[in-house]
């Protein structure tokens, strides 16, 4: 009895490689062309496929030459060749296809072939030409009998000819009943093949009369045909038949035997038996493979049944090789090398289904075995498939309306859930009194009535005679805690193991004292009760008992369905690492043409996108994409991840091809779909997209209110967008005159009153949204302005004490995000905290890089920002220094985000190091300057992470709650994925403090500049061209150089505030030197005065804050204005905005050390000449702001 434990999990919903399927075609068929002498470049061939759209088309019957002669372009002209090719193509190509391709691809292969045997046919008129090409429309075994019986009767052509071009069931029953002319008097063998057509049809009465005669004409072997009319049974109401007169003939001798009851020597004599004709060895093969099959003996039945249905094209050997090598997998009785038994089963019922379809036979048997096959494997969509007709599934109409296959289409469907075909079936005449108790106890369980269940399946399993199905329903009813009379009587059969497991199962389900404890002992030694345990614990709602019974079962048994359904345990509990574990090992230990391997994708991508791993839900979500190309769903779960992985283009190119612009259908897909809109704007959709979706979605105010933004802040378009108009791609037009611009016109105005109709409907039906409408008065000055809007929104609290804790790099610079939002990109590339706060301490600095070189490193965005600014050469040997470059996947996607916000806003986030303060924080480039370099910024950025390793914080890394608890942890994240482990290099000075603290090793790109640079491995003209670029970015840490931080001042037209933001927060040493070099500067500012204002706005900053103390101040602040004053380069033009300069510096102070230096130059020239000291005074302040010329003419007062 075939243990059929395995059949308690049923089947599981089902939902593929690395590489594409064009790649991994191309790749196989070039290794099995060049093992065939063929000559194929293997990049050529898979480029031909993508071209030609290979894999699309080559199931189509009408694009199937014309693809083969494409292929004469990959084997110089050779036609031949061609068509090899194209075999080995289809062939990888339907390996890999989904069951609805595999089978149009077949179909369109089978209806090829029928093509040109009627070519054939068309092209000549004789039988006797058209012998070989109707042959092949025969079983194998008949088409080889047939070329017998020609041998002793030439008519035979002419036979094969009739019943080729009539209907073969009808024809032979017609002949049956009155024999024509031409055989009246055949030989016997002719009467013996018709009579083997006949049983092949299923056609006993037709076979009995054709037996009848052969015998009566002397059928040789006697024996052989005098069993096979015994087989056949009398005719109704007709005589008894008299038994064998050929009492030796083996069959003969082994029937008699069987008859007495001595069944052991009649498998003797059948085993000892040597037929002469290829029919008499189909019948031996045929009944010793039943034989091994009924006595448990797979392997043997495998390899007698095997052939004949292969060879010989035997239905029945097809039947007995799929149901044993069924039993060989789900029994555990075959050895590691049978793990691919299920598909094996499959793949060959499918063969012989389709080959009896071509010979006109009833396919149901093997169809219903093949579903069977289908969803041991876990694939009830194929199993389901196999029983519904086409188009929906791959049945024919015959298959599909036989009440055999509808029976168990029915069964198959109530275990699901859906009852109304179950509900339809029973009451149907001529249905198998089993099936219908079987459906009718599926419905009263589903209806919760368990007596009535139990007693239609305890019906059910009596009244059907066959022998596994009644072990299936004692296994179900003991599920139910119900053991049947049956498993008692397999006990004292001999089934011992059956009966004692299902004693076991039952007494649990019934929760029987003791049962439980008794089935947990039992499990210890066998891994499929082990399985049955964890059912047992799931019925009883005991989760954590069901988890690691069935994870103990799946480990044991290696089974892939255990491992998936555990995996989902785990994803619905949102135990998402055990998920993912789970699931991979489902992959690994699935067999060949197992059908969880799309439900193992879901799970994969599901539980990667709840960690926020959206690339490795990419990964799966492609793959998905591969394994279910016309699911809709998984399409838009691609595009979704790649969305959220920050591979827009990627997503982008999705929608355009795979999912072929179709619009959204979900909500989770219409929230994707428009992120992409705000991304590439109308390549993505035109106004009337928005409106449709719109009004699909009136009653969604974030999608409304995303529409809104849309249309009040598109996205800016690039060059080399496609504009799409009402979801087509728009092409340009020529010029069409006054008639074309006037439909120009009419467009806009429609297309200008729906953006207008989309906002006016969004405040009418959202007054409390998200987006506020308020009315100002434009009359007003600036002021008026900001108190009117002020007033509407509310006061923006007050961060100023937060953000001197940035500005002086106390806190790490990615907080800002906490209290100006925006992006930690969008950050770092503004100079949010106006000078780059990154080397801590030099020295420790460059120990711990050259500690960390050579081995992997995470780099957070402050260093990749760096790196992005540095010439490729220099970006391209400090990356080199490592062997890994890692970058958090958060901080990736943060950038692309970012990168996103400053092309819709066309600047780094909201006023992101605008205000008012120290120089640093007030020095940004021109706006105009800005918007191109922000952006500029951040696309060199994007471009640099993209092709880096992504990771997620490391495991077991203790990230404090209060940066890793919600989503603005982002500016902590590389220090995450680092952990303890791997080096963080990181230009921030206090994220490295903090990372030190909690066990991370950082570095700055300073510290590996001064590392490589001593040990030689950079030269030194190199890292001073690093050191350059890096103070033209403000960074701060650099010790000072005059002619480093002249060549950084010289490098661009803005460099000077970035210098000017350097300088103020250089230490005190080398002052005299700084202060020199800094008035040196001076005279290169004059022409542009604002630059000059801030230049020694800087300076004055900068002496103030390293004097000691109000005395040191003042004192220093003398000296600098003195040397000022003394500066050939202090002349009208620039003395107000030295000035402006001075006082700003100064911030406050009651000092004012520019008036008394000039006061002191204006006497010592007045004792000269005073008229002329005056003139000098006088010209000097006549650019000064009006309130500061009386500071100045008071010196004229000074005695």
């Amino acid at each position: 009895m075939t243990d059929l434990l395995i059949a308690l999990f049923g089947p599981v919903a089902a939902f593929s490689r690395w590489i594409t399927l064009e790649m991994r075609v191309a790749n196989e068929v070039s290794k099995r062309a060049r093992a065939e002498g063929l000559r194929v470049n293997q990049r050529r061939l898979r480029r031909h496929l993508y071209a030609t759209r290979f894999a699309a088309f080559y199931g189509d019957r009408a694009k199937r030459d014309e693809l083969r002669a494409s292929l004469d372009a990959l084997t110089s002209g050779n036609s031949d060749q061609s068509a090899r090719l194209f075999a080995m193509i289809e062939a990888s190509l339907q390996s890999r296809a989904s069951a609805t391709r595999a089978t149009i691809a077949v179909g369109a292969s089978l209806h090829e072939r029928l093509d040109s045997i009627e070519g054939a046919v068309n092209g000549n008129s004789t039988d006797d030409v058209l012998w070989d090409v109707r042959l092949q429309r025969l079983r194998p075994l008949r088409a080889e009998t047939a070329r017998d019986v020609r041998q002793a009767w030439p008519g035979m052509p002419t036979l094969i000819g009739l019943l080729d071009t009539g209907d073969k069931p009808a024809l032979l029953k017609s002949w049956a009943a009155r024999l024509p002319g031409f055989l009246a008097d055949v030989p016997a063998v002719v009467y013996c093949w018709l009579a083997d057509l006949a049983v092949d049809f299923a056609m006993e009465p037709t076979a009995r009369v054709f037996l009848d005669r052969a015998l009566s004409a002397g059928a040789h072997p006697l024996g052989y045909w005098e069993i096979r009319r015994l087989w056949l049974g009398p005719v109704e109401g007709g005589p008894a038949l008299v038994g064998p007169t050929d009492r030796d003939y083996p069959l003969v001798r082994a029937h008699s035997l069987e008859v007495a009851g001595n069944l052991v020597d009649a498998l003797r004599v059948i085993n000892d038996w040597s037929p002469s004709t290829s029919t008499e060895s189909a019948t031996r093969d045929l009944l010793l493979a039943r034989s091994a099959l009924h006595s448990n003996d797979f392997d043997r039945a495998i390899e007698l049944s095997v052939p004949l249905a292969t060879v010989h094209g035997s239905p029945a050997g097809a039947l007995i090789a799929g149901k044993a090598l069924i039993a060989r997998e789900t029994t555990g009785s075959g050895s590691g090398m049978h793990a691919d038994d299920l598909s094996r089963a499959l793949t060959l019922l499918v063969d012989s289904r389709d080959a009896q379809r071509v010979w006109g036979y009833d396919s149901s048997a093997v169809v219903i075995l093949a579903s069977t096959a289908a969803r041991l494997l876990n694939d009830p969509a194929r199993a389901l498939a196999l029983l519904t007709a086409s188009p929906d599934g791959e049945a024919t109409r015959a298959e599909a309306n036989s009440l055999a296959v509808r029976s168990v289409a029915a069964l198959m469907l109530a275990d699901s859930g859906i009852l109304e075909p179950a509900r339809a079936l029973i009451d149907e005449k001529g249905a198998d009194k089993a099936v219908v108790r079987q459906l009718r106890g599926l419905l009263a369980e589903a209806e919760g009535d368990r007596e009535a269940a139990i007693r239609y399946l305890s019906e059910s399993l009596e009244l059907t005679p066959d022998f596994d199905q009644k072990g299936q329903l004692a296994v179900r009813l003991a599920t139910m805690g119900h053991l049947h009379p049956f498993v008692t009587s397999q006990l004292e059969a001999g089934n011992e193991a059956f009966a004692r497991n299902l004693k076991l199962m039952a007494d649990a389900f019934a929760d029987v004292p003791g049962g439980l404890e008794r089935l947990r002992a039992a499990a210890h030694s066998s891994a499929k009760l082990t399985m049955t345990l964890s059912q047992v614990y799931g019925s009883r709602g005991d989760t954590a008992n069901e988890l690691r019974a069935l994870t103990s079962a799946a480990e044991r048994l290696g089974d892939a369905t255990l491992w998936l359904v555990a995996a989902n345990m785990q994803r619905v509990a949102g135990e998402h690492r055990d998920a993912i574990e789970f699931a991979q090992r489902a992959r690994s230990s699935a067999p060949i043409g197992w059908g969880g391997r799309e439900r193992v994708l879901g799970v994969l991508v599901e539980s990667y996108a709840a960690l926020g791993d959206w690339d490795q839900a990419t990964v799966y979500s492609a793959l998905l994409v591969q394994a279910l190309p016309d699911n809709e769903g998984a399409i838009w779960n691609l595009i979704t991840c790649q969305h959220h992985a920050g591979e827009l283009d990627d997503a982008l190119g999705t929608w355009n091809t795979v999912a072929q612009r179709r619009r959204p259908t979900t909500r989770e897909q219409t929230r994707v779909w428009l992120a992409l809109c705000q991304e590439y704007g109308e390549a993505i959709a035109s106004v009337d997209d928005l409106v449709a979706v719109a009004a699909a979605w009136a009653g969604d105010e974030e999608i409304r209110r995303v529409i809104v933004g849309l249309v009040l802040l598109p996205a800016r378009s690039d060059d080399d967008l496609v504009v799409v108009e009402s979801g087509g791609i728009s092409h340009e037009q020529g010029d069409g005159g006054d008639a074309d611009a006037n439909s120009d016109d009419r467009e806009e105005n429609r297309l200008a009153q729906a953006r207008s109709a989309l906002i006016a409907d969004y405040f009418r039906d959202f007054p409390e949204g998200e987006i506020r409408q308020f009315t100002v008065d434009l009359d007003g000055d600036a002021g008026d302005l900001l108190d009117q809007i002020s007033s509407a929104i509310g006061e923006r609290p007050d961060t100023s004490d937060f953000d001197r804790q940035i500005f002086s790099g106390a806190f790490p610079l990615g907080l800002i995000s906490l209290t100006h939002g925006a992006t930690y990109a969008e950050a770092v590339v503004s100079h949010a905290s106006g000078v780059r706060f990154a080397s801590h301490h030099l020295e420790s600095e460059r120990a711990s890089a050259h500690r960390s070189v050579d081995a992997a490193v995470v780099l957070d965005t402050t260093a990749l920002f760096a790196l992005s600014v540095l010439p490729v050469p220099l970006r391209t040997h400090l990356m080199s220094s490592f062997s890994n470059v890692i970058v958090a996947a958060e901080q990736y996607r943060d950038a692309v985000r970012g990168l996103q916000t400053i092309g819709r806003f066309g600047h780094a986030g909201p006023g992101l190091g605008q205000w008012n303060g120290a120089v640093a924080q007030r020095t940004r480039p021109a706006a105009t300057e800005s918007d191109r370099s922000d952006r500029a910024r951040a696309a060199s950025l994007v471009s640099l992470m993209r092709p880096l390793r992504r990771e997620l914080p490391a495991q077991g890394f203790d990230i404090p709650d209060a940066v890793g608890g919600s989503d603005d942890g982002v500016w902590f994240a590389a220090a995450a994925v680092a952990g303890a482990n791997t080096a963080l290099w990181s230009d921030d000075k206090a994220l490295n403090i903090l990372a030190q603290g909690l066990g991370v090793r950082t570095f700055t790109t300073l510290g590996l500049v001064s590392a490589l640079e001593e040990h030689a491995r950079i030269s030194d003209e190199d890292a001073r061209s690093i050191r350059v670029t890096l103070l033209a970015e403000r960074y701060m840490g650099i010790p000072f150089d005059s002619d480093e931080y002249r060549e950084a001042f010289e490098s661009n037209s803005t460099a000077s505030h970035a210098i000017a933001s350097v300088i103020e927060h250089l230490d005190g040493s080398a002052a005299d030197e700084i202060v020199a070099w800094a008035l040196s500067q001076a005279p290169s500012l004059v022409p542009s005065g604002t630059r000059l204002e801030v230049w020694i706005s800087a300076c004055v900053r900068w002496l103030v804050r390293i004097s000691p103390d109000e005395a040191s101040v003042a004192s220093n602040l003398r000296l600098l204005a003195t040397r000022i004053v003394e500066s050939v380069w202090l002349v009208p033009q620039s003395f107000a905005f030295i000035d402006r300069g001075m006082v700003d510096g100064v911030d406050g102070r009651s000092v004012d050390p520019l008036v008394d230096s000039i006061g002191g130059a204006f006497r010592q020239l007045a004792q000269a000449d005073r008229p002329t000291a005056t003139k000098w005074l006088f010209d000097l302040i006549a650019s000064l702001d009006s309130d500061r010329r009386p500071t100045y003419l008071g010196v004229l007062l000074r005695p």
